[in-house]
């Protein structure tokens, strides 16, 4: 079971970057599809994970559904759930302004004891969707476990692609540790606009890139330096 404390100073960029694996791995075409589905446990993730590739979508016209599972609200002592909800839609409408969303308002940590619930908004979202993009299953942190899992059971249901982000690998792994998927990573290289877009987008999130009430950053600065790369990477099963 992997454990991590986001206060850690976590694996570099630079020793993620400087693996000569990444020339390996394969770059993800960026599919024709009608609708897209995109699922984070809290806000942020979608962000994180996948915002240069939502924005990327949109662009081309598809047509972008946000699905929101949790408000986030255990991320601080107190209470911020209202202010994360109105990061999280100024964030979406920075990488797909005009697009659907989706709030389940399901418990911050307790994915696992709503699983019907989410399974069912799920299904909803995603009837006449081509992908599904959702948090990685590995990702090392039990909401995102049960997203993942939810997601992909719902995309073999329904028939459809699905693509895993991961969040907190790059912090609590390393380019050697055996639980990541080098096999199965995929990256969508993402231009200066796509870039700059998410840019705008992460900085949405002041609650979790800047101290408050207190508290330090949830994402420090070497944390937030994996999601500023020129690409996002994917673990498929293709």
């Amino acid at each position: 079971m992997v454990t991590f404390d986001h206060r850690d100073p976590g694996t570099s960029e630079v020793t993620w970057a400087r693996d000569g694996r990444w020339a390996e791995t394969r770059e993800l075409e960026l599919m024709a599809v009608d609708s897209a589905v995109v699922l984070a446990a809290h806000p942020d993730d979608e962000t994180l994970g996948a915002g240069g590739l939502i924005s990327l979508l949109h662009a081309q016209g598809t047509r972008v559904i946000l699905v929101l599972a949790s408000n986030g609200e255990a991320s601080h002592p107190d209470d911020i759930s209202s202010l994360r909800r109105q990061e999280w839609k100024e964030a979406v409408n920075e990488i797909a302004p005009g697009c659907t969303t989706i709030e389940l308002g399901l418990p911050d940590g307790g994915l696992r004891e709503r699983k019907n619930e989410l399974r069912d908004g799920l299904r909803h979202a995603i009837r006449d969707a081509g992908l599904l993009i959702a948090p990685w299953r590995g990702d090392g942190h039990r909401d995102h476990r049960i997203a993942g899992e939810i997601a992909v059971e719902t995309a073999d249901e329904a028939g459809i692609a699905v693509l895993e982000y991961p969040v907190w690998m790059w912090h609590w792994a390393h380019p050697q540790h055996p639980d990541v998927p080098w096999e199965h990573l995929v990256t969508v290289p993402l231009h200066e606009g796509a870039r700059a877009t998410k840019r705008a987008a992460l900085s949405r999130y002041r609650s979790q890139f800047e101290a408050i009430d207190g508290s330090e950053p949830i994402i420090h600065e070497g944390m937030a330096s994996h999601f500023l790369r020129h690409f996002e990477t994917f673990v498929t099963r293709a």
